[in-house]
């Protein structure tokens, strides 16, 4: 069950949204019954229902979403549609303001998925599939996901070897920054590196 509780003004902002923008977003639906949205974050399937200000995880009832990851949610329903694709794929330093941004405590979180799988590109694929990601021809294992249907991002690994240590990038569409701020492009890596490592 969703625990944690976004701030008022997000609920606020969702209820003032039409119901038709936000079923237009890619992967929301209304729900076969009760009331709300349903949406889709990787392979999983999460209902919002804004009149109850409650969350909750379709296939794992037992799920703990945190405030971030809540937030993240909400910011999906209300965003504006981003359009389609670009097919540049840039880093996160080059989003617009990203060189400030991500960096110190705003660095993208990965390392914990390089600390796991730095020796292990097999493994990394295999749970990346596990995850929905689909494998691209670069670095030792190079995966794209899709965290929401119509948001594209990838994830490279190196490999660790006797001369260097593992490392790992991540990719964006250009087209994400109008669907998303910057805090909300590294909320929404930091859920996928945790997906990522942890297999519950």
């Amino acid at each position: 069950m969703g625990c944690a509780k976004p701030h008022a003004t997000h609920w606020q902002d969702l209820r003032s949204r039409p119901a038709d923008l936000i079923l237009a977003q890619p992967g929301v639906a209304p729900p076969a019954r009760g009331a709300g949205f349903d949406l889709t974050f990787l392979t999983s399937r999460y209902r919002v229902d804004p009149e109850a200000e409650r969350i909750d995880a379709l296939e794992s009832p037992v799920e703990i979403l945190s405030d971030a990851f809540q937030i993240l949610l909400l910011s999906y329903l209300v965003a504006p549609h981003g359009g389609p694709l670009s097919g540049e794929a840039i880093s996160e330093k080059e989003l617009p303001g990203g060189a400030t941004f991500f960096r110190g405590p705003h660095a993208l979180p990965v390392q914990e998925v390089v600390a796991r799988y730095g020796t292990d590109a097999a493994g990394f694929a295999a749970r990346a599939r596990f995850l929905g990601g689909e494998p691209l021809d670069h670095g030792d294992s190079a995966m794209r996901f899709r965290p929401f249907p119509s948001i594209p991002m990838t994830y490279i690994l190196w490999q660790a070897d006797d001369e260097f240590g593992a490392s790992m990038s991540a990719l964006f569409d250009q087209s994400i920054t109008r669907w998303f701020a910057l805090d909300a492009i590294f909320i929404m890596a930091g859920e996928v590196s945790r997906r990522l490592v942890d297999p519950r």
